[in-house]
């Protein structure tokens, strides 16, 4: 190519144009210079934000200028092989090996994978000669990987690097080929090059290195820490990803914050810590957890109150909202558990059981009661119910029925759920009828929503409901039981007429909550003809709706059809409990039995249908088996009842 010019500016100009570089390597300390300078451009690039519309502007103009810098040292590079000059050469190689990594970083950030494997292998083969071709050949072909079959201690290469100076960008290239290739499934492979640019670091982080690189080094090794936490996530290892993520918070709160929207991130995945320990049943790690969010939130609220805008300030409302929304699950897992636990008294061992994911340096106050076997009384439940109804009853006013539909459904339903819990722990029947009694107050003004926006919530709470009545209905009956224990044996003669009107109302309403769940996969009260609300019908009414099918394979999942099933067999126990009054003619007597027996036939002939609705589904042995077994026992038994309340006379 011909090269004409004047002047050697002209000459400099045209070769520029034509994408050549002029080189002078008796200069080399001035491009050295330019090359720091350009670098530190292209990474303030890569930091702006760009709009919507050009999302990518800034990073491909920091690509731009990384390409340019990085031909011109190629030329210098080219020219110094030719010179058998080597110390040039190796000047030259390490600082194309730095701008392949940056390179490689831009390319991922842009979505191009493919430019990003190009840029780091080259920069790979630099600072370790073989090294991708080991992980290769240990990882094996691409889409032969099973997270199912990862063996979570897998040792992976020792990176041989003569490079020692520089050892940050060796661990970004290998940070990065872990990301890129998790990026593709090929997790073994991933795996192999975090695990070796943890491995770097360990054995690395010893030797005499320079302040910069050492700060590099820990804030890559910061990096490193977090993709490992994900990578364990990932194949299932949790207690190992817990740990991950713990150092990483760890090491991210000793090195300190750039600003306000750093410390809201760190509080959101320390939230996330919060959530695995709830899961994992560990309390107090979970409580330790939520107490260093608020407490560094708070702290950095009061040192960084400049920062905030109208977006922050919601940013942070928002996390203070999910702050105490985990504090409420926090405190109903403890509560449920406690429920499930009743009597049990676990070891001193058992009690003194905690992850080692504590922030040792910072001592915040934790609730009590969080402990195995700490609630075991009505007034230690009591506490943990009141700690936890005083944040939903915050978190209601956060979170209004106008403009917040879901969660304030949500909370409700917790709200209720801890009157449920509590109840467990309370002796006086009277005071649990109380309780169950405020938890169907706060749950039935649901009823009035929308059902097809919220198909779900209607599900939920209608089911809840139905559990509910049942429970108060059982209650009523071992109250009554308690002042004349041989009740259950003549219930029609020995019973007040204002306790059967009250079991007989529950048992009503118990029905007409199971009809209303059924309805949600048959057919609309509109569709059957009915003008009113389930919970408005007498038991005459909710007994002849027709005994349907769900609409279709579409119209159920896997996990509704036992419930399904559940709420007939419920509908139809309940039509036998229900007694005839004094005023009821002998004719009557046994109608509603003789509908709960309708029901025991039918779900004995269709049970089994519904279950091969779903192809895969469960045999109706596995899932509703037991329940079978008394519908074929009543299906024998409820005919001689009936006789006898027809002829006889006999009560329920």
């Amino acid at each position: 190519m011909e090269v004409s010019g004047e002047n050697l500016d002209q000459f400099l100009d045209e070769a520029k144009a034509k994408g050549m570089h002029v080189v002078d390597n008796n200069k080399l300390a001035d491009s050295y210079k330019d090359f720091e300078i350009e670098v530190a451009k292209a990474d303030a690039l890569a930091e702006q934000p760009d709009p919507e519309e050009t999302p990518y502007l800034s990073k491909y103009k920091a690509r731009d200028i990384l390409d340019m810098l990085c031909s011109r040292l190629e030329a210098n590079r080219t020219i110094a092989s030719l010179e058998k000059d080597g110390k040039i050469v190796y000047e030259t190689n390490w600082r194309i090996a730095a701008l392949r990594v940056r390179l490689g970083s831009l390319a991922w950030e842009v979505e191009e994978p493919h430019n990003t494997q190009v840029e780091l292998e080259l920069a790979a083969e630099f600072y370790c000669p073989g090294f991708i071709g080991t992980i290769n050949d240990m990882s094996g072909e691409v889409g032969t990987d099973a997270a199912k079959d990862m063996s979570h201690d897998m040792e992976p290469p020792s990176i041989e690097s003569k490079h020692v100076e520089l050892c940050a960008d060796v661990m970004k290239c290998m940070n990065m080929m872990g990301i890129l290739w998790a990026g593709r499934d090929h997790v073994k492979r991933s795996f192999l090059y975090l695990l070796a640019a943890k491995q770097f670091y360990d054995e690395t982080i010893q030797k005499e290195l320079s302040d910069k690189n050492r700060e590099e080094m820990e804030s890559t090794l910061t990096l490193n820490l977090f993709y490992l936490a994900q990578a364990y996530g990932f194949i299932g290892n949790t207690e190992l990803s817990a740990l991950y993520c713990h150092m990483t918070l760890q090491r991210q709160l000793m090195k300190g914050f750039g600003g306000l929207k750093d410390v809201l991130s760190w509080c959101s995945n320390c939230m996330g810590m919060a959530d695995f320990h709830i899961a994992l049943a560990d309390f107090k790690s979970a409580a330790h957890a939520l107490g260093v969010t608020e407490h560094v939130l708070r702290k950095h609220l009061q040192e960084s109150s400049a920062e905030k805008d109208d977006n922050t300030s919601d940013k942070v409302a928002e996390l203070e909202a999910d702050i105490n929304r985990r504090w409420i699950r926090l405190d109903m897992t403890v509560l449920k558990k406690a429920v499930d636990n009743i009597g049990y008294m676990p070891t001193e061992e058992q009690k003194m059981k905690v992850a080692n994911t504590r922030f040792l340096e910072l001592t915040v106050d934790e609730p009590s009661l969080l402990g195995e076997g700490d609630i075991q009384t009505f007034e230690a439940a009591r506490e943990v119910f009141l700690r936890c109804t005083a944040r939903l009853e915050k978190a209601k006013t956060m979170f209004p029925m106008d403009g917040y539909v879901t969660d304030h459904v949500n909370l409700v339903r917790e709200h209720a759920n801890m009157f449920h819990y509590l109840a467990s722990f309370e002796t006086d029947i009277k005071r649990k009828l109380a309780m169950e009694l405020r938890r169907v107050e706060l749950l039935k003004v649901f009823l009035n929503i929308n059902r097809t926006a919220f198909e779900v919530f209607h599900k939920e709470m209608s089911y809840e409901l139905g559990e509910a009545y049942m429970t108060m209905y059982e209650l009523k009956l071992e109250k009554i039981a308690q002042k004349n224990p041989t009740i259950f044996q003549h219930a029609d003669k020995a019973m007040k007429l204002a306790d059967k009107k009250k079991c007989n109302e529950y048992c009503v309403l118990t029905i007409a909550m199971f009809s209303h769940f059924l309805s949600m996969y048959t057919l609309t009260p509109e569709q059957m003809g009915v003008s009113k609300n389930f919970i408005d019908m007498t038991a005459d009414e909710l007994a002849s709706i027709p005994l349907l099918r769900p609409k279709g394979a579409d119209s159920i999942n896997h996990d509704e059809i036992r419930p399904f099933l559940n709420a007939i067999f419920f509908i139809a126990r309940m039509l036998t409990k229900i007694l005839p009054l004094p005023d009821c003619a002998p004719n009557e007597r046994a109608k509603n039995t003789i509908a709960g027996l309708k029901r025991y036939e039918w779900l004995t002939a269709n049970a089994d249908d519904i279950c091969a609705l779903k192809e895969g589904g469960a045999p109706v042995e596995e899932i509703f088996k037991q329940e079978m077994e008394i519908c074929r026992e009543m299906i024998g038994l409820l005919p001689q009842k009936i006789s006898r309340m027809h002829y006889l006379g006999e009560g329920g």
